[in-house]
């Protein structure tokens, strides 16, 4: 049998959104507590991220942040809610730091990929990340051989060089 909290997390934390949340946290200091110590919210108060009074304002900077880190978990989490609206630039945060996991969730879900995505995976020198946005049609130019360039990224370099591409 599972514990108790174990159980109250997968079963009940995790299919509450940011709203809900902050109303279950008045309810009682021992759901304040429980609520803390749920994954997405520790990662949340870790840097001071977690949402407040401008809720849609800071969950976009804390998907900002999920991005930038790798933390697929964080992101589904805190998009739950089916207005909440993708938005393209996590494309770059994510393929800046090669986390090629959060892009194909990102794509799944309907985000759009820019240039600017594959520019972040050439200047974090992330050629796995860039070869996955190039197979999935992302625009890219010249100026994405430049940012290699800039990073010192000569794999990166290399294989722009072979696909034809060279700096602006």
């Amino acid at each position: 049998m599972q514990e108790v909290p174990l159980l109250f997390e997968m079963e009940i934390l995790s299919r509450l959104n940011v709203s809900d949340l902050f109303a279950l946290a008045g309810v009682s200091r021992e759901a304040r507590a429980a609520m803390f110590t749920f994954e997405p919210i520790a990662f949340l108060t870790r840097d001071n991220l977690m949402p407040h009074e401008d809720i849609r304002r800071q969950c976009s900077y804390a998907c900002t942040e999920a991005c930038k880190e790798g933390r697929l978990d964080v992101l589904r989490w805190l998009t739950l809610d089916p207005s909440y609206e993708m938005d393209r630039r996590w494309t770059y945060h994510a393929a800046r730091n090669g986390h090629v996991d959060v892009l194909e969730w990102l794509v799944d879900e309907g985000c759009s990929l820019a240039e600017d995505a594959a520019s972040g995976a050439a200047e974090g020198g992330h050629l796995d990340a860039l070869k996955w946005l190039v197979s999935m049609g992302c625009p890219w130019s010249g100026s994405v051989w430049n940012y290699a360039v800039k990073g010192r990224h000569e794999h990166v370099v290399e294989w722009l060089r072979g696909e034809g591409c060279g700096g602006i």
